[in-house]
């Protein structure tokens, strides 16, 4: 029986979606543990067909959506109704990951629990070695963590993690955000964490540095602070509802702040 849904949002893919289905395929947890969810938002037919025929080659179980709409956040959100299995992993289509990420992830599973990888940067096919979160994440394998506050850095993404979908409840990724809504659909959810759990080097989560992704393309000083006023607009909006780390959400506030200076 499928536990796991791996959820893939992919826009104009090109054959580095090729690498992320070659991972999945080297699972070491077994295939009927686990489906693939691919969401192709906003391509052309040339897209699909291309989508199409590379996952037939592939012998572990997927689901192929299509909608017109562009966009992460939406395909994220569409990925999350569709699929139905009760842990969700969240994976950017050109990115991918070790062979025991999986299973390292489901062995250390838990309804109140998120499990977050090792997380490294690769260029070019290259490893070269944890990124920002990365670097925290080796500090703490195989351990529990304090609080939310002292595990932010994780919460800055929602990939490189096993997350239970009943955390999940009715959040939704903001689909009017392009940059930064992972951290917001983190917070939004954090509510519902009771226990952050690093797994060991056995799983990570290879992140593709590319010149042309979402947020490393050029941005206007206007649009960019327009952007971190609106981010932490909706933060703010957290800040007093019941259930929520006050100090952990100040936080993201404050980082949004120094952002802007």
């Amino acid at each position: 029986m499928s536990e796991i849904g791996v959820l893939i949002p992919s826009y104009k893919p090109r054959d580095y979606v090729l690498g992320c289905f070659r991972a999945l395929e080297s699972q070491s947890l077994s295939k009927d543990k686990f489906t693939v969810y691919l969401c192709l938002n906003g391509s052309d037919k040339s897209h699909s067909s291309f989508i199409a025929a590379a996952l037939s080659k592939f012998s572990f179980d997927y689901s192929l959506i299509e909608v017109g709409m562009s966009g992460v956040s939406n395909a994220r959100n569409i990925l999350i109704r569709e699929s139905t299995e009760p842990y969700i992993v969240f994976i950017d289509d050109d990115d991918y990951i070790s062979n025991y990420f999986l299973e390292e992830l489901y062995v250390f599973r838990s309804r109140e629990r998120i499990v977050a990888s090792q997380v490294h940067n690769t260029l070019n096919g290259v490893d070269i070695g944890p990124n920002y979160i990365g670097s925290f994440t080796r500090r703490h394998k195989c351990q529990f963590l304090a609080s939310q506050l002292y595990s932010r850095k994780i919460f800055s993404s929602a990939c490189a993690k096993l997350i239970p979908r009943i955390l999940i409840g009715r959040n939704q990724f903001n689909t009017q955000l392009s940059i930064g809504e992972d951290s917001l659909f983190m917070a939004h959810i954090s509510n519902n964490i009771n226990e952050i759990y690093v797994s060991s080097e056995r799983a990570i989560y290879f992140v593709n540095v590319r010149s042309d992704s979402a947020s490393r393309s050029y941005e206007s000083v206007f649009d960019k602070y327009g952007r971190l006023l609106n981010l932490m607009g909706k933060f703010s909006a957290i800040l007093f509802r019941s259930g929520y780390d006050r100090v952990f959400i100040m936080s993201r506030i404050l980082a949004l702040f120094r952002k802007m200076f």
